[in-house]
């Protein structure tokens, strides 16, 4: 509840800093120039006495607005034309404030003034405390006037020219500052939060988001020239530097925030490793800016970027459209963040020119587009601390379940425990009774001692049904506790032999002289009784049962194998599937004892001991494969 409302507060602080900086008032339009054209770059004229010669007039490739020539380091010429309605001093106005050197050429007679700016320059030696360029003109009539324009920089190259006069030039530059500080508070202040959000939450999404608005206020800062003026004023070639970092850093620090958003929705090992080549490739470019090469580099790793931002776009169409209504708060915010960094990109490349978005610091696309996804975020936080809060739940749920199942296992086996204990006692007390009996029976009378055999035979099978009873519940509460020991496996397979409900002369038993197994004795024992009785009591009695034991190895593991292989009708193809799960039994042997538990038995011991249990079947008859490692449990 807590993070709500600090959600909460961070979105109606956004609107109030929104609102208010929108609706500071800018007191008056700029006056727009006329006629703006730029020479074609593959002339070689470099001086204004070429640029304005006649014969080059025609090589002036028109403009309407702005000019975007990307990133180069050859120099651009403009020209433009201005008629001012009043005479006096005009103030021409250059954005954006990267330009390294900026050169104005002012008709004087029969020749050309020249003034320069530019961000190289210390900023006491501008005309005007201002962030972007400024050069002030006398325009003594209201006649067209033609002026040209040097141009070159390290960085982007763009320019958009506005006239003012002076007046309402400060009255817009102090709307204008005023917007972009509360823009910057709010981009601060979305950061701080986030940061908080992310040390309270842990989710990586939130902190790549912080990490991106960070980069964002930095790059935005450096672009605008408020850092030029404000913190290295004295210093613009430093300023000039850190700059060139700014973009690099930003592209690197987008991938993060948008892997850790798409990953919960699309998972591919290839899509991995190309957040991983987005991360590492923008800092990789940042060497050439210690060489002097910041411009050729930044223009490749934008060209590299394109590709990026049109596969993260499809992705996100992709999202959106499979989830629907569901996620409605996210796509729409990230793709448009994603279509905003390719057009950005086209810009800069001055592939595309738009020109109708001034270049001003506070213009809405970034600011929109962080925005966007910051709603987009806090509704995703929302929504996974309610699935959180219902994982929990259903955790909790589960939890109850589980105790009650352990109680109700608990009272099974209490229940278990006192039905085998009334039954023990009395079958002993039969078994005891008739070998009294079987004793003192006279051998006169026929067939009497047959009958004492299948009595005693009788509660043998029905003592061993509750022993079957009794195991399974002691394996199935007591899970992975063995009593492992190393003893011989072919003395333990001839006891199951000797203890059989059959005549010896029906077992015939193929295994080594000695062969030693670790493992627990006990309960292999009980396996091998249920697979052997298993044997007896599904095939013909006058027919054999063969007992193999001899080494095997498996996979590498040296191990021993017991089989145990009968004459009986075999197990069709349907039962296979299932003939180990718990009360499963044959078909049409419902005149046969039992309770379908003696191969569920087998089996988890087995498992219990890493081994494996395999049925083949033989013509006629089953084959049981009862494979262990030779050193138990690992």
């Amino acid at each position: 509840m807590q993070n709500l409302t600090i959600l909460a507060l961070l979105l109606r602080l956004t609107v109030l800093f929104t609102i208010f900086g929108v609706g500071l008032p800018i007191q008056a339009e700029p006056l727009r120039v006329g006629d703006l054209a730029v020479l074609d770059s593959s002339t070689t004229a470099d001086d204004i006495a070429a640029v304005s010669a006649a014969d080059l007039r025609t090589h002036f490739k028109p403009l309407k607005d702005i000019y975007a020539g990307g990133y180069t380091l050859e120099p651009r010429w403009l020209r433009f034309t201005v008629q001012v309605p009043t005479s006096g001093e005009w103030w021409l106005e250059i954005q954006p404030a990267i330009l390294d050197d900026v050169r104005i050429y002012i008709p004087r007679g029969h020749g050309f003034e020249e003034r320069r700016t530019g961000d190289r320059l210390l900023f006491s030696q501008r005309e005007e405390a201002y962030r972007a360029f400024i050069f002030k003109l006398d325009i003594t009539d209201t006649a067209p006037h033609t002026y040209y324009l040097r141009l070159s920089s390290s960085s982007m190259l763009m320019a958009q020219l506005r006239f003012w006069q002076a007046d309402d030039f400060h009255n817009a530059k102090y709307a204008e500052y005023s917007i972009a500080s509360f823009i910057g508070g709010v981009l601060f202040l979305i950061f701080c939060i986030n940061v908080l959000l992310w040390y309270l939450l842990r989710l990586n999404v939130i902190g790549w988001f912080a990490l991106h608005v960070l980069t964002n206020l930095v790059l935005v800062a450096f672009s605008s020239g408020l850092t030029n003026q404000f913190l290295f004023s004295q210093n613009p070639e430093l300023s000039n530097i850190l700059s060139q970092f700014t973009l690099p850093l930003l592209l690197s620090a987008s991938a993060p925030l948008l892997k850790s958003l798409i990953s919960r929705k699309f998972e591919a090992q290839w899509l991995d490793r190309v957040f991983v080549f987005m991360v590492l490739v923008p800092l990789l470019f940042v060497v050439p800016i210690f060489f002097g090469m910041y411009a050729s580099a930044v223009k490749w790793l934008l060209v590299l970027s394109l590709p990026f931002y049109v596969l993260m776009a499809l992705i996100v169409m992709r999202i959106w459209w499979q989830t629907g209504k569901a996620e409605l708060y996210l796509w729409p915010g990230v793709l448009l963040t994603v279509v905003g960094g390719a057009l950005s990109t086209l810009m800069m490349l001055g592939w595309v020119n738009i020109e109708t978005i001034p270049t001003g610091f506070f213009r809405p696309a970034s600011f929109g587009m962080i925005l966007a996804m910051q709603v987009s975020i806090l509704m995703l936080v929302h929504a996974i601390n309610t699935e959180k809060k219902n994982a929990t739940d259903r955790a909790l749920r589960a939890e109850i379940e589980v105790q009650n199942e352990r109680k109700a296992f608990s009272e099974q086996s209490r229940f278990i425990g006192m039905i085998t204990h009334e039954l023990k006692t009395p079958l002993t007390v039969i078994d005891a009774a008739t070998q009294t009996l079987e004793r003192s029976a006279s051998t006169t009378v026929p067939n009497a001692l047959w009958r004492y055999e299948r009595i005693r035979r009788a509660v043998r099978r029905i003592e061993r049904l509750v022993d079957q009873f009794l195991s399974a519940d002691q394996i199935d509460h007591v899970r992975g506790q063995l009593n492992v020991s190393t003893f011989d496996a072919v003395r333990l397979l001839k006891g199951v032999a000797d203890a059989s409900l059959c005549a010896p002369e029906r077992m015939v038993l193929h295994m080594p002289d000695k062969l030693s197994l670790t493992a627990d004795a006990s309960q292999l024992r009980i396996a091998l009784v249920n697979l052997v009785d298993n044997a007896i009591k599904y095939s013909p009695t006058e027919s054999l049962v063969h007992l193999n034991l001899r080494p095997d190895l498996r996979d590498g593991c040296p191990g021993v194998v017991f089989v145990v292989a009968d004459k009986g009708p075999g197990v069709s193809a349907a039962l296979r599937e299932k003939i180990f799960s718990r009360y499963t039994r044959g078909d049409d042997v419902g005149h046969i004892s039992g309770a379908g538990l003696g191969l569920y038995l087998v089996q988890r011991i087995v498992e219990a001991h890493q081994g494996v249990i395999e049925v083949e079947t033989l013509q006629p008859g089953t084959a049981f494969h009862l494979w262990l490692p030779e050193r138990g449990i690992a």
